[in-house]
């Protein structure tokens, strides 16, 4: 277990210390094709109508992890869904309860990591991590014993013999101020056994808070690359993403990009927030929706949606070079990019959700 604390003015003085890289792109990227609309071809689409599942919470909390062979599996109220690689729903991982391999019966979808030793399970409320084969049979059960850690904002998966979680600061909003703050977001490494957490990377997130209110002012959006070793993570309104290395504890890079921002614009909810808390009035919407790691690119999903051509998607290389964008004409609602498909929850005419997975053609 590594024995590491870094702060985030210790880990900003690290990240000079090692010649942390700022790549800076533009508006051009290298692609002569950049801008077009990618052809998808459906390939099927999910209802719950059969009963034997439903579809509750994966349009807002729940997850699509897809395995080497096609597998995927969604996560919901208490639910983790097993399905084929055509789509055939097979079976709920989930067993509710308190025994070995159980999880606690909670409103909100489990964090769960799927990798070539199998499924990893997060139950906060038993404070415990399951691990299981594909087919939802208990491998080992460990028991998260740490202390000084808490809350844990969700669970990543694994890294050598460690646990990734996020960190989110516990912070009581002060009865007699109102305005925005910087809310620390640490990356804490949990030993194999549960007993000891340590947090390697501290990032700052900027956080509205008024007496008994809080509300998010930009976002926090964090992916493991396929060897669990490095990840990426935007924490910021504007377009930076920082990519770092689990392994040697450092910052490797800051990507910047150039972005045209788009203006925000203010729903009903956010007006009686501004009315009855003071809330601040946002200007632009979050250059960045969503980050998405495959086949070795980087996939930044935009706020920029053109009426015709749908979502703007942006590619860059693991060296942080902007080198392709194109449009995908789907809902704003992807999930999980894998190989050549992508995953979204979409609704019917009824608003009832849906799963669909599309296939990518050029």
């Amino acid at each position: 277990m590594k024995k590491h604390v870094t702060l985030l003015s210790l880990i900003i003085l690290s990240s000079l210390s090692f010649a942390q890289e700022i790549i800076e792109n533009d508006n051009n990227p290298l692609s002569k094709e950049a801008g077009r609309e990618l052809k998808l071809q459906e390939v099927f689409r999910i209802k719950d109508e059969s009963g034997d599942f439903y579809f509750k919470m994966i349009g807002y909390f729940g997850n699509i992890r897809v395995a080497q062979d096609g597998t995927f599996l969604v996560s919901d109220e208490n639910q983790l869904l097993k399905f084929s690689p055509q789509g055939k729903f097979v079976k709920n991982l989930i067993k509710t309860g308190q025994g070995p391999g159980e999880m606690s019966s909670r409103r909100y979808p489990h964090n769960f990591y799927l990798n070539q030793n199998g499924i990893y399970l997060f139950d906060s409320s038993a404070r415990k991590i399951v691990h299981t084969d594909l087919d939802g049979n208990l491998k080992k059960e460990t028991k998260l014993e740490f202390e000084g850690v808490s809350p844990l904002y969700s669970f990543h998966g694994t890294s050598g013999d460690e646990f990734v979680f996020v960190h989110q600061e516990n912070i009581r909003f002060n009865l007699k101020t109102t305005g925005l703050y910087d809310l620390e977001m640490s990356i804490v490494l949990v030993s194999q056994d549960g007993k000891e957490a340590n947090k390697i990377f501290s990032f700052p997130r900027k956080t509205f808070g008024a007496p008994s209110f809080g509300m998010e002012w930009a976002p926090f959006e964090f992916i493991m690359l396929n060897d669990f070793q490095e990840f990426f993570v935007y924490y910021t309104c504007e377009y930076q993403i920082t990519h770092a290395d689990l392994k040697e504890c450092r910052i490797l890079k800051t990507i910047n990009r150039k972005y045209p921002r788009i203006k925000h614009v203010v729903s009903e909810r956010e007006k009686e927030q501004i009315k009855k808390y003071n809330a601040p009035k946002r200007k632009y919407e979050n250059d960045i929706t969503s980050l998405f790691f495959n086949k070795g690119h980087l996939w930044v999903k935009t706020s920029t949606i053109d009426d015709k051509k749908r979502i703007l998607i942006e590619l860059f290389d693991k060296e942080g070079k902007y080198i392709d964008c194109f449009y995908l004409s789907i809902p704003d609602s992807i999930k999980a990019v894998w190989d050549n498909y992508i995953f979204t929850i979409e609704k019917d005419i009824d608003e009832n959700l849906q799963i669909v997975k599309y296939k990518i053609i050029e």
